[in-house]
């Protein structure tokens, strides 16, 4: 247990240094052996410290030298964007099976006319509707697809039964784009009115399409945050 929080507070120190410039972009930090001198620890606890900063984009190795300080991200941008409403709750509108337009079918690499699984929601927000929402995935007979969405808080979970959870990825497209009469009118929105619309398609690690959905948001309220070079500290 002691060891643990030895790596930890390691790597929350050389996060902290790293912060406020003691050791700035492509700079060495000190080595595996000086910290572990310093530290009272050994080098495979100092080891496991490092690689909390190297996944977190902080540092990289270099072979034979060390490890060094890597630039901040300025251009790449971390969004938080969840399935479950955080306040203001959800209506579902309909749960069917369809046939998939040539739209749908784009999207999902399937042939116009397959059948889609397709669920909609209405999420509200201060008891006005706030944005329309819609997921559509293959239909494969006797894949219980539709009561694993309804369970599961996050689209890309629908999928962790099937597929291995780390090897599936994600693909978000945002844009203000002419809304569909039948989002329109659920939003309060003029017909053909260009609203901002957040689409996700979800791949396997083939690079298969496995899922399709988009959330059309109500007028002023498409509002999302995003941010750049945040740490664990920050968030």
């Amino acid at each position: 247990m002691e060891t643990n929080y030895v790596y930890r507070n390691i790597a929350d120190d050389l996060r902290a240094a790293i912060s406020i410039g003691k050791y700035a972009p492509d700079e060495m930090i000190p080595s595996e052996n000086t910290l572990a001198v310093q530290y009272n620890t050994s080098r495979v606890t100092v080891r496991k410290a490092l690689h909390i900063l190297e996944n977190e984009g902080m540092i990289r190795p270099q072979h034979g030298k060390g490890y060094f300080v890597l630039s901040p991200e300025y251009n790449r941008f971390e969004i938080d964007f969840v399935d479950k409403p955080s306040g203001g709750g959800s209506q579902y509108l309909e749960i069917n099976v369809v046939p998939a337009d040539e739209e749908l079918a784009h999207h999902l690499g399937a042939n116009a006319g397959t059948m889609l699984v397709v669920i909609r929601r209405m999420l509200f927000s201060d008891g006005t509707p706030s944005a329309y929402d819609e997921k559509f995935f293959p239909y494969v007979k006797g894949e219980p697809l539709i009561e694993r969405e309804l369970h599961y808080a996050q689209f890309p979970d629908v999928f962790t039964d099937k597929y291995v959870p780390r090897g599936i990825w994600t693909n978000m497209e945002i844009g203000a784009v002419s809304a569909p009469p039948a989002v329109c009118a659920a939003l309060g929105a003029q017909t053909g009115e260009k609203l901002l619309c957040v689409s996700r398609t979800v791949y396997s690690s083939g690079n298969q399409p496995i899922g399709f959905g988009r959330r059309w948001y109500a007028p002023e309220k498409g509002i999302l945050t995003a941010v750049s070079n945040r740490t664990p500290e920050t968030r």
